[in-house]
């Protein structure tokens, strides 16, 4: 989506159900990481994890940009969804920038 979003004829053309999209998404992930903090051994430590700082970043800049003007900027953060589907798919062994990444957070 972040993608697509970045292209102009296609944001143009699709630009309403792009969104539409990005909202079905945010909502999921934000549906799926309340689970994840309600059914974690202790919901704080889960939530300063590489993993729950990653899930709370990923959907933070969709709501951000609903109460705060300007912050369509933090949306490029979208991007660290993508670590989610590693996540949920199991590679995230595969993907040695994630440390990189938790360094870096």
């Amino acid at each position: 989506m972040v993608l697509l979003d970045s292209v102009e004829s296609v944001r143009s053309q699709y630009g309403a159900w792009l969104v539409g999209i990005e909202w079905v998404f945010t909502i999921l992930f934000t549906i799926e990481y309340m689970i994840r903090l309600y059914v974690a051994k202790s919901a704080f430590r889960y939530a300063r994890s590489f993993f729950g700082i990653v899930d709370l970043l990923s959907i933070l800049p969709t709501f951000l940009d609903l109460f705060l003007p300007g912050a369509h900027y933090l949306m490029s953060l979208r991007v660290l969804r993508a670590l989610r589907i590693f996540r949920v798919l199991k590679m995230v062994q595969y993907v040695g920038e994630a440390n990189q990444l938790a360094r870096a957070i």
